[in-house]
């Protein structure tokens, strides 16, 4: 089989984060077919995994397309077009130096359009994958206003959504191809269940500030008195020291006495340990799109407890695989339910269902029915 050459723009590979290892995901999910070279606009921890698995890419520092406050946003504006404009004529020379066929521009996030002018300048199809809301949680929004991004997002050639609260937010039916599909989170040989739990609650995110709501999982940790029956609560993440709200917890964590309970543990390049062994994982965020994490939880055969909102509630479907809570009122009472309870049905059931939706194994195939559709032939052939 002839493989085809797809050029996918990264905006995130300075840390770990779950955007840029979705598309490590993909990728390995393509390789059969797939030549993939991929464009960041920094480097670090992610750019190091992606040349580790023999992809090949390069760095051009495109702007994002993020708008600061009022004050500043015209000579921003004239910053991000002209550095954007750069780097497109930079990389439009580098590919026509190395005589680079490439086939389809895939984006990976809403944050920048730059792929998306990208695929105009070569006149190939353009593919946006979305994964974030944008404006709910975490307060962003695009430099021309929602409504011309939205525009750009349509006239792309396919979108792909992953999570139907995600999909319905962005509109993303009046695409000319759309689709709504999660993403794929981790192998098969991945899949991993331990009935015997140890005495403690995992919360894991790659940034630790407030949306993720790591405060709001600690001072629910204390109210549920579970540290008075030898419980802690272990945090994976990354962790500004000079901010005020990690600054608050910590004070927060040395008035309630709970010192030596609340664990942090930075950034983990291998999670399962944790997952496998903790009675429950936290999701706290009330933004996430998806929550890559939580899936993750579902294949290690940890039970998540998670805040009934947008791709969290996709994912628990009313309890059905996890432990929804509508404020963070009730999530210590849920905590000690979970942990007083055996719930190794609900946590065998979750663990199928990530294992029939978010296989490395099965996402390959949908990412060529994307291509072959937006191509006008079957890859196959």
């Amino acid at each position: 089989m002839k493989k085809i050459n797809i050029m996918y723009i990264c905006h995130a590979a300075k840390t770990l984060g779950g955007a840029s290892q979705s598309l490590l995901d993909m990728i390995l999910s393509v390789r059969d077919f797939v030549n993939p070279i991929i464009i960041t606009n920094t480097t670090g921890l992610m750019y190091e995994r992606f040349v580790a698995n023999g992809i090949r890419c390069y760095n051009f520092p495109f702007q994002e397309n993020i708008r600061p406050g009022f004050i500043k946003f015209l000579p921003s504006y004239i910053l991000y077009r002209r550095e954007n404009n750069r780097m497109l004529r930079l990389l439009l020379d580098m590919i026509s130096t190395l005589d680079l066929q490439i086939d389809i521009i895939h984006s990976n996030s809403s944050v920048f359009t730059f792929g998306y002018e990208l695929a105009q300048r070569l006149r190939i199809p353009h593919v946006w994958h979305i994964r974030e809301m944008q404006d709910v949680g975490l307060n962003i929004y695009p430099y021309l206003g929602r409504k011309n991004l939205k525009k750009k997002i349509w006239k792309s050639d396919a979108c792909i959504g992953i999570s139907k609260s995600l999909f319905d937010h962005w509109e993303l039916s009046r695409s000319p191809k759309s689709y709504c599909r999660w993403d794929a989170v981790r192998s098969l040989k991945d899949v991993y269940y331990q009935k015997d739990k140890e005495p403690y609650f995992l919360f894991c995110s790659a940034n630790l500030d407030a949306p993720k709501g790591v405060r709001e999982a600690i001072e629910s940790f204390y109210m549920s008195g579970l540290y008075k029956e030898g419980y802690q609560l272990k945090i994976i993440g990354k962790r500004d020291d000079n901010s005020n709200y990690i600054k608050e917890i910590d004070n927060y964590i040395v008035e309630h006495n709970l010192t030596d309970l609340v664990k942090f543990y930075g950034l983990q390049k291998d999670v399962k340990p944790f997952f496998v062994n903790a009675t429950a994982f936290l999701m706290c965020s009330v933004h996430e799109a998806m929550g890559r994490v939580t899936v993750e939880s579902m294949f290690y055969g940890c039970p998540v407890i998670g805040y009934n909102v947008y791709g969290t509630k996709d994912l628990l479907q009313d309890g059905k695989y996890g432990f929804p809570f509508d404020s963070y009122q009730e999530l210590p009472s849920i905590m000690k339910k979970v942990a007083y309870n055996d719930y190794s049905d609900l946590i065998m059931s979750a663990q199928q269902f990530a294992i029939e939706e978010f296989s490395i194994e099965s996402y390959g195939d949908f990412i060529k029915k994307v291509y072959s559709e937006v191509l006008g032939h079957n890859i196959n052939e």
